[in-house]
């Protein structure tokens, strides 16, 4: 079995983030089109793809929800 880690480079597009509700990043793909302008869409690639962030397939993806539940005090 292997595991990809290396970000998908295109030079049509790259990875962004966009500020969403409680401090969540919203993954996308910010694509260049050959008008000069840019699209974005919503990225489902996870976090391998992003050149910053350092992975680890034995200690998984990291706990970003955690917060949000134990602020819920219903679990």
């Amino acid at each position: 079995m292997s595991v990809t880690v290396e970000p998908h480079r295109q030079a049509s597009s790259h990875k962004v983030y966009l500020d969403g509700p409680r401090g969540l990043r919203v993954p996308a793909r910010q694509i260049h089109l050959t008008d000069g302008t840019d699209f974005r869409l919503y990225d489902t690639s996870g976090p391998h793809t992003d050149p910053g962030v350092e992975g680890d397939v034995r200690r998984g993806l990291a706990r970003l929800r955690a917060p949000w539940i134990a602020e819920r005090d219903d679990s």
